[in-house]
């Protein structure tokens, strides 16, 4: 018998964003009712004392139905005791799984361990990267921190948090910020009743039931009109070069029908030449012969996910679309995945199949 895959939210960014206050609101709400919690410590969490039950071990009941553990031995380690203790009947049933990062984390190694590890990845599916940023202070953070710059890079949700706090134009500055360096997630705002709906819907949605207008960034990849900070679009305000880090993003956008014979080993040569440089891919394809639907392409450092059919087109314009976020040293002038250099490479690749590119356009952008 087939085992059941829980889905699983990434919910990170910097110290003092507002992730514990966006997780309390979340499990209040019924949708999220059967929800576990995994964090570093307990104490760490700040899981208000009103939504404790009780305790028993590393478990604490919450009383809407939802459980909190601690990880003391390693996040693998942790997510196969809870779905064994589910299993046996040890620990209350769950829908899903909320990963609270501390505010310093880089969310990519437990991206790579949700889709890379065998055994974890039989159990559990990422169902999305939410990466919540303060209006009052993530532009600074932004700026001064690397670990910002890493938490929204890959992400498929920015929540904006405190935006009752700020004034209009940070937050405006904020989010435009935020589009540039994560072109593949939607930007959110605490201030919209309509925005809180639609992160609740997205974050309740089980691995299989989701479809693409309801999966958060993918619905935006969708609808993009160019590649990333085309030539013929204006240009938005670019983060403060890091010297210890650069973040580019590049797009591929094709109007015509990719093959699987070339996209497959395309992709696989881009993940085996770039590797780490690769923080995330993310893209909406048309396949040649199976244009009535698309599919979803993503991985992560080096690692391709099985691609995924989705229901139906959010739209008219069936467009391919892939977007890939990639980080290189400031000071590596050999580094694989310079601006261009993706695009390109396709170009090459199907060149060689005899197939014309005319109709390939891609873009790249510096983000950090």
């Amino acid at each position: 018998m087939k085992r059941e895959r829980w889905p699983v939210i990434l919910l990170t960014g910097f110290l003092g964003s507002g992730k514990t206050t966006l997780l309390n609101s979340l499990l209040r709400d019924p949708a999220m009712a059967g929800t576990a919690v995994l964090v570093n410590e307990f104490g760490e969490v700040g899981i208000d004392h009103a939504l404790i039950q009780q305790a028993c071990g590393d478990v604490v009941l919450l009383e809407n139905g939802c459980i909190c553990c601690t990880v003391r031995e390693g996040l693998a380690a942790a997510l196969l005791e809870l779905a064994d203790k589910r299993d046996d009947g040890t620990a209350p049933p769950f829908e899903r799984v909320v990963i609270e990062t501390t505010g310093l984390a880089d969310p990519i190694p437990i991206m790579k361990l949700l889709v890379d590890d065998a055994d974890v990845s039989h159990r559990y599916g990422l169902l999305q990267v939410l990466t919540v940023a303060d209006a009052t202070c993530g532009m600074v953070s932004l700026d001064a921190q690397p670990e910002a710059l890493a938490q929204v890079a890959p992400s498929d949700c920015v929540w904006i948090s405190k935006a009752d706090l700020a004034s209009p134009n940070q937050v405006a500055a904020l989010q435009a910020r935020m589009e540039l360096l994560a072109p593949g997630a939607s930007v959110l705002s605490s201030a919209s009743a309509t925005d809180r709906g639609l992160l609740l819907l997205a974050c309740s949605e089980s691995l299989a039931a989701a479809p693409v207008e309801r999966r958060l960034g993918w619905a935006r990849l969708a609808q993009a009109e160019h590649g990333i900070d085309c030539t013929c679009c204006p240009r938005r305000p670019l983060l403060t070069a890091l010297p210890h880090v650069r973040v580019h993003s590049q797009s591929v956008v094709r109007s015509a029908p990719l093959r699987w014979d070339v996209l497959g080993p395309w992709l696989e040569m881009l993940m085996q030449t770039c590797g780490s440089d690769i923080l995330r891919l993310k893209g909406i394809v048309c396949i040649e012969g199976e244009e009535e639907a698309p599919w979803a392409i993503h991985g992560v450092q080096g690692h391709l996910c099985a691609p995924e059919r989705l229901s139906a087109w959010p739209g008219a314009d069936r467009r391919s679309r892939l977007v890939f976020i990639l980080r290189n040293g400031a000071d590596d002038a050999s580094a694989a995945a310079g601006p261009d250099d993706i695009g390109r490479s396709l170009a090459e690749f199907e060149a060689r199949q005899g197939i014309a590119t005319a109709d390939l356009v891609f873009d790249s952008s510096e983000a950090a």
